[in-house]
């Protein structure tokens, strides 16, 4: 299982993961690419991938999509975007199924099928105003643990990392 860790300190937002990737025939590789970085207008977002590589890469491409030609407007402009695409997988999903109703618990085992988590960390810069001349670039981290729910997770293993500096 992908561990990914963010660490937002006062040069910049560190995101890291392990590198080892499991086939669905179970061999093993160790030089796994799950972080990546998306080019805005405005910014850097470094995007970090675990759970099912699948899916965990249809909502790389997703997001990839959804923010071509975009900028970095607020502290939460990028994780909205990412809300958006993990709906649009949870409907792709669900079309698998028989159309109908389904309890929480029902949609906590399909989606568990399918889980995937996503971190991102990006800079926010306000623009400058007469009450906030010298305004800082605000350092934004978000995980998407699972897909049917937003949380929040340290965890442990550091082995490859990209590094956002504050310019």
């Amino acid at each position: 299982m992908t561990q990914i860790v963010g660490i937002v300190y006062r040069q910049g937002i560190l995101i890291a993961s392990e590198s080892q990737y499991t086939s669905p025939d179970r061999q093993k590789t160790f030089d796994a690419e799950k972080i990546g970085v998306l080019r805005l207008n405005n910014g850097d977002v470094i995007l970090a991938e675990c759970g099912s590589v699948s899916m965990s890469n249809r909502a790389a491409g997703y997001i990839k999509e959804a923010t071509n030609n975009t900028e970095i407007t607020s502290e939460d402009c990028i994780a909205k975007i990412i809300e958006d695409v993990v709906n649009k997988i949870r409907g792709e999903i669900l079309k698998g199924y028989p159309e109908r109703t389904y309890t929480v618990m029902e949609l906590d085992e399909i989606y568990e099928k399918y889980n995937f988590g996503l971190m991102f960390g990006y800079y926010f810069k306000p623009p400058r105003s007469e009450e906030s001349p010298h305004s800082k670039a605000i350092p934004c981290l978000y995980m998407f643990e699972k897909i049917q729910e937003l949380g929040f997770q340290a965890t442990r293993w550091l082995l490859t990392a990209f590094l956002i500096f504050v310019s």
